[in-house]
């Protein structure tokens, strides 16, 4: 089993979380830094970070121990592997690594600093998925379709996401959603520290 899972969502500028997990009056600039008290990763979707140059305030805003990932379609293009690249050193000890989306495993990120790679699909370097076979993946996904308060059913999920991970592994399980459920996010934290490996 796992030694250590890390909770996180996919993105952390929600509009659905304005008001419920942020504060009404916290402004957009702010909100990175209270994600970041609760939470120790963050899946940046493409439309997220594909306009963006600098990341220096992100890493400014989270603690040493927070981990950037960043999805990346498959078809996305040289010019946004470049942009990558430069992003994955600006995040410098933040940075966590590359989820691939689409059909096609790019193999090529000679030029990135160390982290984890995984495709959102089948076969080798997979991300996990709820009944998805991808044995020593380190990047887990969860859907919106685990209702929030359903403990039986979240610790079932992040225990099979931990059965096929590596020994002494640290894991990285994202909750996805429009947006995500903040509680959920809060009870896989609590369930990771029930078992030990938060």
């Amino acid at each position: 089993m796992a030694q250590f899972v890390v909770i996180g969502a996919r993105g952390w500028l929600h509009p659905g979380w304005e008001g419920e997990y942020y504060p009404d009056d916290m402004p957009p600039e702010w909100r990175l830094d209270y994600y970041a008290h609760l939470f120790r990763s963050v899946l940046v979707p493409w439309e997220d970070w594909r306009g963006i140059d600098d990341v220096t305030q992100w890493t400014e805003d989270v603690g040493d121990e927070f981990r950037f990932f960043l999805e990346l379609p498959c078809d996305a293009g040289e010019q946004a592997r470049q942009r990558l690249e430069t992003l994955a050193v600006q995040f410098g000890s933040c940075w966590g690594g590359l989820l691939v989306t689409g059909d096609t495993m790019v193999t090529d990120f000679d030029g990135l600093p160390p982290g984890i790679v995984a495709r959102d699909g089948e076969g080798q370097a997979c991300a996990w998925r709820d009944g998805r076979n991808c044995r020593g993946a380190r990047i887990g996904l969860v859907g919106d379709d685990v209702a929030a308060g359903d403990l039986r059913t979240l610790k079932e999920r992040i225990v099979a996401f931990m059965t096929q991970g590596d020994d002494d592994a640290i894991l990285y399980l994202f909750f996805e959603g429009r947006p995500p459920s903040v509680r959920s996010m809060q009870d896989a934290a609590t369930i990771t520290e029930i078992l030990g490996v938060a």
